[in-house]
């Protein structure tokens, strides 16, 4: 608006802006705008002299950008430049966003952090709520006599649950392109608060390797109900390391608990070509009963993780899951998926058979091992066995 000063368009965009205030202060403020939506572009702050930053849709920002813009406000007016040195001259970070995954920094800092005495997060009401299982618009909604007549009514329309959970209802959550691999998953139901650590109960251990490696740790109880309680994952780290967080994750927060099994993807028996040693065999050597799973079939893994999900005891779910477990939730809820193809014979979209490599994806893997080292997916296991002996079956011809 060049009516309260001038706007310039090289760049970056500036705008510098002369106004006077309702209480006969002049305004005069340099505001400059800068895309940092990249981690390399903390490099467009580094000797900016700012009063204070406001950060746009913090949730897309790399952790890196907020680190350093805590260090350029403040810097302008110099000190020099004061009448009195000691004025107290207010700066600041402001940011907006909707909600984050679980998993991001942002979460970690508003969330698990009560050492931030500089920090206030503030959270608005809703734009809708969810009553008797249907959204409605929440009557505290803020700002809505500045939007058009039923915006979010029309917002409502079409949309699924993880979508409007993030954008209208204000909470942290996912939203993924393609098709989950556990439609059957809910968090609202399959996830509890608190999931307690029972000593007198061995832990079963899933295992995905690769550089990339996933660790879910597991209670199976004799009702055959399954408490997913934690998970490990890492990344660029090979499996001698990756057993060693694992004695001391156990160590710090299941002290004295046994480790019945180690379930582990069926392609660890295969030996490394450097040294001929295989990673179920480094694991035993490390004193873990490491096992491989029955199956790496997709459709046998997945059944195993999925009937579980489907399937009450006493009311509740039989495969339930901590709400540490950020990673493991995120990828049920979406996370691990098939991806979107297009099928170029008809213009259409459809699915791949096989679940898109994604950072959630090996966690999930990890706990389809273990389900199955528990007997779980049983029944297509041995169906499958048989179907593979029928195929190769020679038949002789008179």
């Amino acid at each position: 608006n060049n009516d309260i000063g001038k706007f310039y368009s090289s760049p970056p965009p500036r705008h510098l802006i002369n106004m006077p205030l309702d209480d006969g202060t002049i305004l005069n403020m340099e505001v400059i705008f800068l895309a940092l939506d990249r981690a390399d572009h903390v490099r467009k702050l580094r000797g900016l002299e700012a009063t204070a930053i406001w950060l746009n849709e913090v949730k897309e920002l790399p952790k890196a950008i907020l680190d350093m813009s805590d260090l350029r406000i403040g810097r302008f007016p110099s000190r020099n430049s004061l009448q009195d040195p000691n004025d107290d001259i207010w700066c600041g970070i402001i940011g907006d966003t909707n909600p984050p995954d679980e998993d991001h920094w942002y979460y970690e800092l508003a969330e698990n952090n009560s050492q931030l005495d500089d920090y206030l997060f503030l959270r608005q009401p809703a734009a809708v709520k969810r009553v008797k299982e249907k959204w409605q618009v929440n009557k505290d909604a803020e700002n809505i006599h500045n939007l058009p007549k039923n915006y979010y009514q029309r917002g409502l329309s079409g949309k699924n649950d993880a979508w409007i959970n993030i954008n209208l209802a204000n909470s942290y959550g996912s939203v993924f392109d393609g098709r989950p691999v556990y439609h059957e998953f809910n968090d609202q139901i399959h996830v509890l608060n608190t999931i307690d650590f029972n000593p007198s109960r061995a832990l079963q251990l899933g295992i995905d390797f690769g550089l990339t490696p996933a660790c879910v740790i597991i209670q199976h109880y004799q009702n055959d109900c399954v408490n997913v309680i934690d998970e490990i994952t890492a990344d660029n780290m090979g499996i001698l390391q990756f057993s060693d967080i694992i004695k001391a994750h156990l160590a710090r927060y299941y002290p004295n608990a046994h480790v019945d099994n180690m379930f582990c993807d069926p392609a660890g028996i295969q030996r490394a070509q450097t040294d001929g040693i295989s990673p179920i065999q480094i694991l035993r050597c490390q004193g873990w009963n490491a096992k491989p799973a029955q199956s790496n079939n997709f459709t046998i893994r997945r059944e195993a993780v999925s009937a579980a999900l489907s399937h009450l005891i006493d009311g509740q779910p039989q495969l339930r899951f901590a709400k540490k477990c950020h990673k493991l939730r995120k990828g049920m809820a979406g996370g691990y998926r098939l991806a979107r193809v297009l099928t170029m014979q008809k213009g259409e979209f459809s699915y791949s058979d096989k679940p898109e490599k994604t950072q959630e994806s090996h966690i999930c893997e990890a706990l389809q091992y273990a389900m199955l080292g528990l007997g779980f997916g049983q029944k297509l296991i041995k169906k499958n066995a048989i179907q593979q002996e029928m195929a190769v079956t020679d038949f002789k011809l008179f």
